[in-house]
């Protein structure tokens, strides 16, 4: 017997690309605004904390979302090496997220 025809595959492929993609976009700019205000000598630039705490707090799920969308976004003979460096860069990126919110 011959493989059934996936359709909806690339389709799947595209939407957790773009999902995935937006997702990572979001992480990233989660992590620039934790360092932002973790780094910054004006304390008039975050005097509270706030983008400090809700960007870290943020970057968990966003991280999450962007690992889960790269196994779908890739193809199946590289999906291993893809989640493993994802994975890897995500979850150093947001535990130092925390480091800096802990730290003082």
């Amino acid at each position: 017997m011959s493989k059934p025809v996936e359709y909806w595959s690339p389709l799947l492929g595209v939407v957790a690309g773009v999902l995935g993609l937006l997702a990572g976009a979001f992480w990233l700019e989660c992590l620039y605004l934790a360092l932002r205000s973790r780094l910054s000598d004006d304390p008039a630039s975050d005097p509270h904390g706030y983008a400090l705490i809700f960007s870290t707090m943020l970057s968990v799920p966003s991280a999450v979302t962007t690992g889960f969308c790269i196994a779908f976004a890739v193809p199946p003979r590289i999906r291993g090496r893809a989640i493993a460096v994802a994975a890897t860069v995500l979850s150093v990126g947001t535990g130092l997220l925390f480091v800096s919110l802990f730290s003082s």
